[in-house]
């Protein structure tokens, strides 16, 4: 099975929640910028339920500082694990050219504002709903959305965790498709998602 591994900015983002990834398979780094003395203890209790956690405090100042060290606990990872996934979580969009890229190496990568979107969702009853949650999905990524249709049917399983099967992700592009939301040609895929 494929490690979850996170990396949250904590400078970024003061995660609260990390305890929706109690009882998965996730392993934690939290990125603590120079000033980050202190942490809540409830971030510390929620983070011994965790599978692993780590605390990585960065010793230095300087803009970007946390988003370089991230960026380097990934490509080290990414080196040695290129069947794992690689979640940042943060609200900084500077990490989606990071992301393209890794995405572009065939490497599993994203980048989530909360922790609570890595939690598996299920799928819905309704194909409605099901679709209105990729919708959802791929307005977030904004210039990160898949451009190929099987980098597309990827992402959409992975919406779900992978609990779809390829024949259920190409239905839904089909419908996709249907009601106007992308353009395939070919391959290739664009989108008209009415941003």
């Amino acid at each position: 099975m494929a490690t979850n591994h996170v990396f949250v900015d904590y400078e970024n983002v003061r995660a609260s929640n990390l305890d929706l990834l109690a009882d998965r398979q996730f392993k934690v780094a939290i990125f603590l910028g120079a000033n980050d003395a202190k942490i809540p203890v409830d971030l510390v209790l929620q983070g011994q339920k965790l599978h692993a956690v780590e605390y990585i405090q960065i010793s230095g100042n300087g803009p970007n500082a946390v988003d370089f060290h991230i960026a380097f606990y990934i490509g080290r990872l990414s080196a040695a694990e290129q069947n794992s996934y690689f979640h940042v979580v943060s609200k900084d969009k500077g990490f989606d050219p990071l992301i393209k890229h890794l995405r572009s190496l065939k490497l599993r990568a994203s980048r989530v504002n909360d922790v609570s979107e890595l939690v598996r969702r299920p799928v819905p009853a309704r194909d409605k709903d099901t679709l209105n949650e990729i919708l959802k999905d791929l307005s977030r990524r904004g210039p990160a959305r898949p451009r190929r249709r099987r980098t597309l049917a990827n992402t959409i399983r992975s919406v779900f965790q992978e609990t779809l099967d390829e024949e259920k992700a190409q239905s839904l592009i089909r419908r996709l498709q249907e009601e106007g939301h992308i353009v395939i040609d070919g391959e290739k895929v664009s989108y008209k998602l009415g941003e």
